[in-house]
């Protein structure tokens, strides 16, 4: 357990061990096909390996006015 002081308050962070979860005991050798490939960008969020593309979202872009107005 570890209690931190902030500025708005005591904050307690808990760290636990569970005896029931079993150990990783094989190891696999990172492969082409057990790996995941990612590729972040400017003209794209990411790209996967196998050419999915997710736009960049526009949280800024789209709430421009009203964090003008406020």
């Amino acid at each position: 357990m570890t209690i931190s002081r902030k500025a708005d308050g005591y904050y307690i962070t808990l760290s636990l061990e569970d005896k029931s979860v079993p150990a990783l005991t094989t190891k696999v050798e990172p492969t082409l096909k057990n790996t995941l490939l990612i590729d972040m960008g400017l003209h794209e969020f990411l790209v996967t390996r196998v050419g999915e593309s997710v736009p960049i979202p526009q949280y800024y872009r789209s709430s421009q006015k009203r964090l003008k107005t406020l």
